[in-house]
């Protein structure tokens, strides 16, 4: 079960859509249509990927990357070749040190993953928020991986890795939980369950102790989350009463 925590400043989640590169590392007046087979040229556009893993931390080049327009198809015609198998072993190699990608979405995949860790490593929980503007990738990349599993779209090895960072698939269950460590606090605190209404403070707990109780009336709380609460003592009738600490 995990709780809701204050959020807290942290770093960017995501790196900075790539701009400009030095100088002295800008590939000029290339064409690398007309000169693919030269290895001086092949040679100048690695240098000028190897700056860009250098400044942004990966060699995911933009389509459109103004610094360097060829540099994608140059990119483009590399997994060509090693698809074809025709790609020298030496250039593979060289392209591999750098952390090269092959499968570009595997790549953007484990970039967003490896996002979603850090923010889990600031704020102690995976729940991301929509609504923080430097957060809106990731979440809409989270919600997503829910739709994809959904459709049996995800690989074994994309949900192993999100369950062991505690991904929440179901975010309804997600708050549930937040809501009974609140209660489960209020125990340890009071003594009871008893939470009055209206409580002033955490007028959200109360209210969802409420609910409840209506959920039991109706027959539409599960046998689990009643056990979870019948542990506590939990009062399915009557309304709480003024908390003394």
């Amino acid at each position: 079960m995990e709780l809701s925590h204050g959020l807290s400043p942290g770093p960017a989640p995501l790196p900075e859509r790539p701009k400009a590169l030095p100088a002295a590392l800008r590939l000029r007046a290339v064409n690398p249509r007309s000169t693919w087979g030269q290895d001086e040229n092949w040679d100048r556009m690695f240098q000028i990927l190897a700056g860009f893993r250098a400044k942004f931390g990966n060699c995911l080049v933009p389509r459109d990357w103004v610094e360097c327009p060829g540099l994608y198809d140059w990119i483009l015609r590399q997994r060509q070749q090693e698809s074809r198998k025709t790609l020298p072993k030496d250039r593979r190699l060289k392209l591999e040190g750098l952390g090269f990608e092959w499968n570009v979405h595997k790549a953007k995949w484990r970039r967003m993953y490896e996002a979603l860790r850090e923010y889990k490593r600031v704020y102690g929980h995976r729940n991301v928020l929509a609504g923080r503007e430097s957060y809106s990738a990731l979440s809409a990349w989270v919600n997503r991986q829910r739709m994809l599993r959904k459709r049996s779209k995800l690989s074994p090895d994309q949900i192993r890795l999100l369950d062991r960072i505690g991904f929440v698939w179901k975010p309804q269950d997600s708050r549930w939980e937040r809501r009974y460590q609140e209660l489960v606090a209020y125990c340890r605190k009071y003594g009871n369950s008893n939470v009055p209404d209206r409580w002033p403070e955490n007028r959200g707990l109360a209210k969802w102790v409420a609910h409840q109780r209506d959920f039991a009336q109706m027959g539409s709380l599960s046998q689990e989350r009643r056990r979870l609460l019948d542990a506590l003592g939990f009062r399915w009738k009557g309304h709480g009463r003024s908390t003394k600490s």
